[in-house]
């Protein structure tokens, strides 16, 4: 089937529209210590090409592509403070790792068809991205313990937000917690109790992903 003449690669607009701010780009692997810092050399809207570049100097960059697949994180940086954040997350794109130099690599990459994520059992994944924005306040301990944080992504079955770093030192992976409120731009909100999924570094600026799994919901 020919594609109109204006298609557009849902996902690699999205990162076009990022990388016209100040952004910096990082991945990110479950098994590897700390994100590592890539930069965007190349992207095709129509075809969803991306190419990035990174410098590394360990012996176990292979660490960072889990099954053919890299996950990264894009922050961009708006205003005349960069006190506004917008980000994109992307998980298991289809990649291939080439060795230019010493230290120098690149990874050409195939972006998804879609923003949205197809979960298990036929759940969506919706990431709030360009300007999308929820507010989320996490419970750690009943009346004592409150995190705050923004909403990244929402599903039917849980979400992932991010926090300050130094806040994610109280809460651990399966740790369930009394509450979770999302608070969103309408007056609208939702509240639900929660089981923390993951917990990773989010980028480059101080900050962690932490995902959620609602439970004990009522109809």
């Amino acid at each position: 089937m020919a594609l109109p003449d204006r298609y557009e690669n849902p996902s690699a607009a999205v990162i076009r529209s990022l990388l016209q701010h100040a952004h910096e780009l990082s991945v990110y692997a479950k098994d590897m210590p700390y994100p590592l810092k890539a930069e965007v050399i190349e992207i095709d809207l129509s075809t969803g090409r991306l190419v990035l570049e990174a410098d590394y100097a360990g012996q176990d960059i292979n660490g960072y592509l889990t099954s053919g697949g890299v996950s990264f994180d894009i922050e961009a940086m708006k205003g005349p403070q960069a006190l506004e954040r917008d980000t994109y997350s992307l998980s298991n794109v289809a990649a291939k790792l080439l060795k230019t130099d010493s230290t120098q690599y690149r990874l050409e990459c195939q972006l998804p068809e879609s923003v949205f994520v197809h979960e298990h059992r036929g759940a969506v994944r919706i990431p709030f991205i360009l300007g999308m924005q929820a507010r989320v306040g996490l419970e750690v301990y009943l009346h004592e313990l409150s995190v705050p944080g923004r909403l990244r992504n929402l599903s039917v079955g849980g979400c992932m937000a991010d926090i300050d770093l130094a806040d994610s030192i109280a809460i651990g992976v399966n740790q369930e917690i009394p509450g979770i409120t999302l608070e969103f731009p309408n007056g609208e909100s939702f509240f639900a109790e929660g089981k923390i999924r993951h917990i990773r570094p989010f980028g480059q600026h101080g900050y962690a992903a932490v995902g959620i799994q609602f439970i004990n919901l009522s109809t």
